[in-house]
């Protein structure tokens, strides 16, 4: 056996630097909010990563990466600025805004600065509009403050905090984040086109739900009433039995058994799929309502109809057809 002896100077050191190991080793990261990039020369902040917009409702969460900001804005339309196209703008000092922020809310610890910019503070977002949103860190609030009515915009490729540039102050990337996001949950309706002697059609979208309201008004001569006996929906740009999505009828129910055709009992307007007081319900409704992107065709009748002749000179009948999108 071979022994071999140390000084004891050797062992102290031997044991100081097998602690210092162990010390770096277990080290955790004291602030995940603000990471630092070992590729920067310094040290400094990672950029702010895109920003994330809850899908499917009217007052979405906001998110993103990179850390805590200064400024979270939303504007109406395709441009990031502090003008009257603001609905939206909390501050906090020092990065004191965080995520994620529900639209509409003022989080405590932050204050909502939308009007003193000329924008009018708004709770949700509406249906068939492109908004913007947008992020910057405390460094750059200074500067976007001093400049309303500039678009902001970012640029990956400064290495200065801002620059301005005619209408517009470019902001680097590391520090400000913009996102352009349409809101369009439900179908939409155009191409509307109405036909027919018993009235006047039209279709109109809704902001709530895949089932547009029908108005309707009647001005046939020698229309008894201003009220309906039938109306109905069917995929297509003419009417096909097999192809009904949604019809209902007037019945009369008072002798005891059931009587259609008899009585006008349906009024403008009407939600497709609504319950309506004595009619009764051919086709249901689609629970998923109308699909996008498909031609359909609408009709109407009074109880004075002859329940054959569709075509536009018909009596006491009229249809329009209409698009989704």
């Amino acid at each position: 056996m071979i022994t071999r002896k140390y000084s004891l100077p050797a062992l102290l050191a031997a044991i100081i630097l097998v602690g210092v190991g162990l010390h770096v080793g277990c080290t955790k990261e004291d602030n995940t909010l603000l990471p630092y990039n070992p590729d920067t020369p310094g040290g400094g902040p990672v950029s702010l990563t895109a920003i994330q917009v809850e899908d499917s409702v009217y007052t979405p969460r906001i998110s993103w990466g990179g850390g805590y900001v200064s400024a979270l804005g939303a504007n109406r339309g395709p441009a990031a600025i502090l003008d009257t196209s603001l609905l939206w703008l909390l501050h906090a000092a020092g990065n004191g805004v965080h995520y994620q922020a529900r639209f509409g809310t003022t989080p405590a610890g932050t204050e909502n600065l939308t009007a003193q910019y000329g924008g009018t503070p708004a709770t949700t977002l509406v249906e068939d509009q492109l908004y913007t949103f947008w992020i910057a860190r405390d460094e750059l609030w200074s500067t976007i403050a001093a400049n309303p009515g500039k678009i902001l915009a970012a640029d990956s490729t400064m290495t200065a905090l801002s620059r301005i540039s005619g209408d517009t102050l470019f902001l680097t990337s590391r520090s400000f984040e913009e996102k352009q996001n349409p809101i369009d949950l439900f179908i939409g309706i155009r191409n509307v086109t109405a036909v027919g002697r018993l009235g006047v059609i039209n279709v109109v979208q809704t902001n709530t739900s895949n089932a547009p309201i029908i108005t309707f008004t009647v001005t046939e001569t020698g229309a008894p009433d201003t009220l309906l006996a039938n109306i109905g929906i069917a995929a297509g740009s003419s009417y096909d039995v097999g192809s009904v999505v949604w019809e209902i009828l007037a019945v009369d129910t008072t002798t005891g058994s059931d009587v259609f055709w008899t009585r006008d009992v349906v009024a403008s307007p009407v939600v497709a799929g609504q319950s309506v007081p004595g009619t009764r319900v051919f086709t249901a409704f689609p629970a998923a309502g109308l699909q996008r992107n498909q031609t359909y065709y609408v009709w109407i009748a009074d109880k004075l109809w002859d329940q054959r002749n569709r075509a536009r000179t018909g009596n006491y009948y009229a249809s329009a057809t209409f698009e989704t999108f």
